[in-house]
């Protein structure tokens, strides 16, 4: 301690419950290409998003197709947006946990929110939140006196020690809500306490303070709904003093009634997000799928199969969009090619959906190549009734809305496109309700 005498000490306790993503793989990947700034961070995007297997099917369409997913100024995202922290900043800190640097991370958060003004580090040790691997909570905080302060009036309080563990070091989302709760009870400790209810007290505002910050943290419902459950099991159900329960009675009105909203569709709406995006292309005339075509299918299928692992949670929809080119070469007359063409489209993108719903088929159990037979139903397919699917034709009128002739036969204008976006259900608004008071909330 320091000669140190602890005076008031606080631990945030409660289950880690959230599961962690998956982390980023981190094998090398050589890169063969003559571009090689433009081909390596094409291949590290996808190596941290989507996992080595699509690295590797990627690699194998050759530098080509890298340059075109990634141009020199593609912009990278974070994994998951933190609305109090600019992009760059939660990227930064996403780079930190993936380099196994906890401490790094930490301290991006921490110094992002004293820029900000809603941390003073002036009142911690050292100037920051440390990094406790042995914790099993998220965090704990310690105050500390250079004497008593029951027994010396002039007793001076001295700098906070705050510190995180790693089951705050799930997400950046998750990290910003605990160095946000972490502060609260830095807050809270300037002044000595003495109640019956101390612990349950300062917890339940803590908790209560993460919710009304739900929005700045970026937590998903789930999340947000975790909080919630701590607050009320945990230290809500302990307080006994009417005076401390009435003090913080319309925020806990209010913060029930906004976790409550997150499951209503009209106040949190089920918001879809892509995932991935792509294009298999056909022969003139023809709805038949080609190897290049089932080679792209393949990739889809791997990244909704990652996301699938990931977050079995989340719904998938597809919209499968089929076109043709404005010639039509048939035997026939008196039949208009538009009308051909339409039917083309439709049964281009229905023969794309179909092959998708294999490759899914052949992903769960390994047993078939879904590019050469048909392989045997699993019980959750693409087609599962949970998840939604749209496949339908739009024929050549957008090759002619183009400027394309009635003699056209770009290849271009002979293709399906695959639009794949998830949805995590009903979201965190991207601020909280008018009616979510966060009186007391204090950052």
């Amino acid at each position: 301690m320091n000669g140190k005498q602890p005076q008031e000490k606080k631990t945030h306790n409660g289950r880690s419950g959230l599961r962690p993503g998956r982390e980023a793989a981190k094998t090398a990947v050589s890169t063969p290409f003559p571009d090689l700034s433009r081909a390596q961070t094409a291949v590290l995007r996808w190596q941290r998003q989507q996992g080595n297997t699509y690295v590797q099917r990627r690699l194998a369409a050759g530098a080509p197709q890298i340059q075109r997913d990634c141009p020199p100024d593609c912009p990278r995202e974070p994994r998951r947006r933190v609305p109090g922290l600019d992009d760059a900043t939660v990227i930064q800190a996403e780079d930190a946990i993936d380099s196994s640097n906890p401490q790094a991370a930490i301290n991006v958060v921490v110094n992002a929110l004293a820029a900000q003004g809603r941390i003073n580090t002036g009142e911690l040790d050292g100037g920051i939140m440390r990094y406790g691997a042995a914790m099993t909570d998220e965090g704990h905080t310690t105050s500390y006196w250079d004497k008593d302060p029951a027994t010396h009036p002039d007793a001076k309080l001295l700098p906070f020690e705050v510190t995180i563990g790693p089951a705050a070091l799930a997400s950046v989302p998750w990290l910003y809500a605990t160095v946000i709760h972490e502060w609260r009870h830095v807050q809270q400790f300037r002044v000595p306490m003495a109640m019956a209810d101390r612990d349950a007290a300062t917890e339940a505002d803590a908790y209560l303070s993460g919710i009304e910050q739900a929005w700045a943290s970026g937590l998903t419902t789930e999340e947000v709904q975790e909080l919630w459950e701590r607050l009320t099991r945990d230290h809500w159900s302990r307080l006994t003093d009417p005076t401390i329960i009435a003090s913080m009675q319309d925020r806990y009105n209010a913060a029930e009634a906004y976790v409550n909203s997150l499951t209503t569709s009209d106040l949190a709406p089920r918001v879809y997000q892509q995932l991935h995006f792509a294009q298999v292309f056909f022969s003139t005339g023809s709805a038949a799928l080609d190897g290049a075509a089932n080679d792209e299918i393949g990739i889809v299928a791997d990244r909704a199969n990652l996301l699938r692992t990931d977050h079995p949670d989340y719904d998938l929809r597809w919209t499968l969009t089929g076109f043709a080119s404005p010639r039509w070469q048939h035997p026939r007359r008196g039949e208009m090619p538009a009308d051909l063409n339409q039917a083309l489209s439709q049964q281009r993108a229905d023969n794309v959906l179909g092959q998708i719903q294999n490759a899914f088929r052949a992903e769960g159990d390994g047993a078939c190549d879904f590019r050469i037979q048909t392989c045997v139903p699993q019980t959750v397919t693409v087609d599962d009734p949970t998840w939604d699917s749209l496949a339908h034709g739009a024929g050549s009128g957008p090759a002619l809305a183009e400027g394309r002739d009635l003699n056209s036969d770009d290849q271009h204008d002979r293709r399906v496109d695959i639009l794949v976006e998830f949805s995590p259900g009903p979201r965190v608004p991207t601020k909280p309700p008018g009616w979510l008071g966060g009186g007391g909330g204090g950052v």
